[in-house]
C-alpha cells in the first residue's frame, strides 16, 4: 500500500501538471519527493523546474534544503548565496533575516565556519543593532587579538 507521502506526492504531480504556475504544488513537490525518501527525485525536480525558469528564487532556495537535508551543505550554501545575491543592498526585504540565518546555520553546520561569519557579518554592517546576531559572531568567533606594535 502507498505510503502517505507517496500519495501526496501523486496529487502534487497531477496539480503541478494541470496548474504548473500554481505555486504550492511548484514549491513543494520536490519537498514531498525528499520526504518519501527520493532525495534524487526531489534534485531532478528542482533542477528540471530551474532549467525552465532559473530566475525563480524559491525553487532555488527549496534544492537549498534538499541539498541541506541530504548533507551537502556546500551545495546548499551556494544556492542560499544565488539567492542571498538578489537581495545584496536592500535592508528591510521580508524574510531577510530569516535566510541570512538560514545561510548562516548551512555553513556552520557543513564546517564552513569563515562563511558561516561571514554571511553574519554582511547582515551586521547593514543592521548593527541585532543582538542575536551580535551574539552568534561573539559566541563562535572571538575577536581576534590585535597585532603587536
Amino acid at each position: 500500500e502507498d505510503s502517505a507521502y507517496d500519495k501526496a506526492v501523486r496529487y502534487l504531480e497531477a496539480a503541478n501538471e494541470i496548474s504548473p504556475h500554481m505555486q504550492p504544488p511548484r514549491q513543494m513537490l520536490g519537498v514531498f519527493y525528499m520526504d518519501a525518501g527520493d532525495t534524487a527525485g526531489a534534485v531532478a525536480y528542482y533542477k528540471s523546474r530551474l532549467e525552465k525558469d532559473p530566475g525563480d528564487l524559491a525553487l532555488v532556495y527549496r534544492l537549498a534544503g534538499v541539498y541541506e537535508r541530504s548533507g551537502d551543505f556546500n551545495e546548499a550554501a551556494n544556492l542560499i548565496d544565488r539567492v542571498l545575491a538578489d537581495y545584496r543592498g536592500q535592508r528591510s526585504v521580508p524574510g531577510l533575516r530569516d535566510l541570512v540565518m538560514t545561510a548562516y546555520l548551512m555553513a556552520a553546520r557543513g564546517g564552513q565556519f569563515v562563511r558561516a561569519r561571514s554571511y553574519l557579518s554582511d547582515w551586521l554592517s547593514d543592521h548593527p543593532s541585532d543582538a542575536e546576531a551580535k551574539r552568534l559572531v561573539s559566541m563562535h568567533w572571538p575577536r581576534p587579538v590585535c597585532a603587536r606594535a
